[in-house]
């Protein structure tokens, strides 16, 4: 579904999906075991399907443990090499701090 969900987005909206991937990784290997997180969207409005469909992938992320975060990356590297090594970049540059 989640993949889906992806090949539908733009790349603004790909973008946006990382954004929030970095934000819910946990920094170290502790924080994935102490650390809850959540996400919820702002709107005094409906939501469009792309805000729940965000939400929902927030939700899922942050319960996820580092193997099933791996295997969604490596599926998504299937479709999106580029977006994907740019994360994992990002990533590595934001556990040295």
């Amino acid at each position: 579904m989640l993949l889906g969900w992806y090949q539908g987005w733009s790349g603004t909206q790909r973008d946006q999906m990382f954004a929030a991937m970095l934000e819910r990784t946990p920094r170290d290997p502790l924080a994935a075991l102490t650390t809850a997180m959540s996400f919820r969207l702002q709107t005094s409005h409906s939501p469009d399907p792309f805000s729940v469909q965000l939400e929902s992938f927030c939700e899922w992320f942050s319960q996820w443990n580092d193997s099933q975060r791996n295997n969604v990356l490596n599926a998504l590297e299937d479709i999106d090499t580029t977006r994907v090594d740019a994360f994992v970049e990002k990533y590595k540059r934001l556990r040295l701090h």
